[in-house]
């Protein structure tokens, strides 16, 4: 058995010691999502636990969490601070990121009317 491993329910109280409110829903997205690391469900038990790692990966991700909704945002953070994070996923989020930056500028310079002037303002 992996003593140091931790369930769902586990991650939870860690994250209320530190003033964070988190559902096992919200731990599913993040896992889907390639947030968290994946877990194992060993046989003959129902709960899925989780490496030791994903102590410290969770609470990166609810304080990036505080500073961001974007879930690409963050995934992006957490590759950058070095957590394994799976290069298609940092990929996929960082191609998200750039095409919403570039819309927003497209969307901003539209409305300018000269180029020059809105990059000076």
């Amino acid at each position: 058995m992996r003593d140091d491993w931790i369930d769902a329910a586990g991650l939870i109280a860690l994250a209320a010691e530190h003033g964070y409110k988190v559902s096992a829903r919200s731990l599913e997205l993040w896992r889907y999502r390639g947030l968290l690391p994946r877990g194992e469900q060993p046989s003959g038990r129902a709960a899925w636990l989780y490496p030791p790692v994903s102590k410290s990966q969770l609470l990166r991700l609810l304080h990036w969490r505080e500073k961001t909704r974007s879930l690409d945002l963050i995934l992006i953070v957490l590759w950058i601070e070095g957590f394994k994070i799976d290069i298609a996923d940092a990929r996929a989020s960082l191609r998200a990121f750039v095409d919403a930056w570039e819309r927003e500028m497209t969307r901003e310079l539209d409305g300018a009317g000269d180029v020059s002037t809105a990059i000076e303002v």
